[in-house]
């Protein structure tokens, strides 16, 4: 083998091994969720650096939301017995993109960016309408995906009636309602927005997790509130013991607040938060 060629190959072999190690990368930075209904399957991929729980449930809900508009179509003697597989990119770990491809009992959608319940809905009935598959990829894919909402993206009114439960625990419950979730405790409103961990509770009280704070509620009324100081961008990672709960970012030794069940007081440690 000559020189010259060696090399070539040798070059040829290092760009492979780059190619999949930076695939390798990019996979570990994605948290894949899935939701699985008759008709619908919804595989969202959360940036880990930026992953949350409630995130996650808004997605099922509008998941389940899309099942019950096909489900109706199907009933209704408009559709056949179909099926859509819907994968969902953070924009982070992904280039704008917009697909829809057509099989034949099977719509395949892929896209980036986190979609209103109206934007999913324009995509399916775009692919029911229309025998012919999408690509919105590469230059001008973030141009031309907006101009396509901007023309099959319409409000309903069937959408902000939907109110189903995504989550529920001991009289703590999430609602899917108007596209957004609402806390509810035994079915009564609670004002804390679902932006952050889910819940926690520790005996009869619940720590409800906003991007600005930590409420600690007792049969819906809150008896104790922390400010955060050093809000995360992604889910607090939380251990629960007898009479205290550690919030901790990275692992159970870097804890940034401990609640304090007997006390019911927070307290900040030191060494991250002053």
């Amino acid at each position: 083998m000559s020189k010259n060629r060696y090399s070539t190959i040798k070059k040829s072999l290092i760009l492979c091994l780059l190619m999949l190690n930076a695939n390798a990368v990019l996979a570990t930075e994605g948290v894949k969720s899935v939701f699985k209904f008759r008709y619908v399957e919804l595989s969202l991929i959360q940036n880990y650096s930026s992953f949350r729980e409630t995130r996650n449930l808004l997605f099922k809900g509008r998941t389940q939301l899309l099942n019950n508009i096909v489900a109706k179509k199907v009933a209704g003697g408009e559709l056949k017995n179909i099926k859509f597989d819907i994968q969902i990119y953070d924009a982070v770990i992904s280039r704008p993109q917009l697909i829809i491809r057509q099989h034949k009992k099977r719509y395949e959608i892929v896209l980036s960016g986190y979609p209103s319940i109206q934007q999913l809905n324009s995509i399916i009935a775009y692919a029911l309408t229309h025998k012919k598959n999408l690509e919105y990829t590469g230059e001008g894919a973030e141009e031309n995906i907006s101009r396509f909402y901007t023309q099959y993206a319409k409000p309903d009114d069937s959408f902000t009636a939907s109110n189903f439960t995504v989550w529920a625990k001991s009289g703590l419950s999430l609602r899917y309602t108007a596209d957004s979730l609402q806390y509810r405790f035994n079915s009564m409103p609670l004002g804390y927005p679902a932006n952050a961990n889910l819940p926690i509770k520790i005996k009869d009280r619940f720590l409800v997790f906003t991007n600005g704070a930590i409420s600690v509620i007792k049969k819906r009324r809150q008896i104790a509130m922390i400010s955060l100081q050093k809000p995360a961008n992604a889910d607090f990672d939380c251990n629960v013991y007898t009479a205290w709960i550690n919030i901790c970012d990275g692992g159970a030794q870097n804890w940034l607040y401990s609640y304090s069940y007997k006390q019911n007081h927070f307290f900040k440690n030191p060494k991250y938060i002053q």
